[in-house]
């Protein structure tokens, strides 16, 4: 999802009366990409890695993360390991 959409998401949400954030990962190693070989996959998100300041791919976990912060409402946040500064 892309930051303007997390956004809009986000703005529509509070126009109704929520206060819940809005999440905009990057690439992040899920079922997903089950389609693609071990081998595809680990190739790709490597190839991926070595362009984030990070140096890997999101786990689910980096996302859940956020999810369970309470303390952000109301806010979209990028996470995509760096790869808008690049």
């Amino acid at each position: 999802m892309s930051k303007k959409i997390a956004t809009l998401i986000t703005n529509l949400f509070e126009d109704l009366g929520y206060t819940e954030s809005a999440q905009a990962p990057g690439i992040v190693d899920t079922p997903l990409y089950g389609g693609m070989s071990e081998d595809q996959r680990q190739v790709m998100y490597q190839g991926i890695a070595k362009q984030l300041p990070v140096g890997r791919v999101a786990q689910p976990q980096d996302i859940a993360y956020l999810a369970k912060n309470r303390f952000t409402p109301g806010t979209s946040v990028l996470i995509d390991g760096g790869a808008h500064l690049t």
